[in-house]
């Protein structure tokens, strides 16, 4: 069965429509989206070692048995604090060992490029149905047609308020201003943290006004096609991310995924797409 994904104009007007069919099986994958983000997660983390000087600020040695402690090295003397302490020990309190420098966990692990894509196709295809919109807490109510593709001449827009007429008429405004009344979130933990799975995205073919327009918008993000990641698709390994397609964004994806692809044979099965316009014939989609 196929679905017919309507354009929507400035106005609010619906215009030609995109007839898609998409398997709804690649969201069995999503186990491989949490993987990848635990991968990524993980290799931030820097490996961490025992400095060299550890082990040799105090001449320690065991006070044998018959005293009531453990026969663990000791620091010497007699009437001060330190005294009495253990050295080199994780149970004393400052206990270190010399010159560990060995790391005891291997972070830095590698991801099949096979199971990439399919972490990738399958948080794309969460994007394009609303039940798993909803299930997030997004508010879904004011929008006409979903998935929302907006007119190319949104690209163009470079005024604020032109910006916001737009969305009141396409919808997605309700949206909209949940995320801007939102506290801020940093730019370098933005990818890594689930409160990030409530604010929403615009996708765009190329580089163009919008861009400069949203990068100064609190709490919305703006990517082109060439720098989308599962990550981005599903922040904290969560599917089902509120995205914003204009219309060259949306038909590009599907000549990445679709029949005219240029991967493999075996990754084209993810979409099967054509062209419809209203009053015309039916064309499939031509390679760019």
């Amino acid at each position: 069965d196929y679905n017919i994904f309507r354009i929507s104009g400035i106005d609010g007007s619906t215009k030609r429509g995109i007839k898609v069919q998409f398997n709804k099986n690649y969201l069995k994958y999503s186990h491989l989206i949490k993987r990848y983000y635990i991968i990524k997660k993980n290799s931030m983390i820097k490996n961490k070692y025992v400095k060299k000087f550890y082990g040799t600020l105090y001449s320690a040695k065991s006070w044998g048995p018959g005293r009531a402690l453990a026969r663990v090295p000791r620091i010497k003397g007699s009437g001060t604090i330190i005294s009495g302490q253990g050295a080199i020990n994780n149970i004393c309190r400052g206990g270190r060992t010399y010159g560990v420098n060995k790391t005891k966990k291997k972070w830095g692990i590698k991801m099949n490029r096979k199971s990439k894509i399919k972490a990738f196709q399958a948080s794309l295809i969460s994007a394009l149905i609303p039940s798993l919109l909803i299930s997030r807490g997004h508010i879904l109510s004011d929008i006409k047609n979903f998935p929302l593709i907006i007119e190319q001449l949104v690209e163009m827009i470079w005024d604020t308020k032109e910006l916001i007429l737009t969305i009141k008429g396409v919808g997605g405004y309700q949206e909209f201003c949940r995320s801007l009344k939102k506290p801020k979130i940093g730019k370098k933990t933005y990818k890594f943290l689930n409160s990030t799975k409530s604010i929403p995205a615009f996708i765009v073919d190329n580089k163009c006004n919008l861009i400069y327009l949203i990068r100064n918008m609190k709490n919305i993000n703006i990517f082109r096609i060439s720098s989308l990641s599962t990550l981005k698709l599903s922040p904290g390994g969560n599917l089902g991310r509120f995205c914003f397609f204009t219309e060259n964004s949306f038909i590009s994806i599907l000549n990445l995924l679709g029949n005219n692809s240029i991967m493999n044979s075996s990754y084209r099965h993810s979409f099967k797409c054509y062209f419809t316009a209203e009053g015309t014939k039916k064309t499939k989609i031509k390679k760019k």
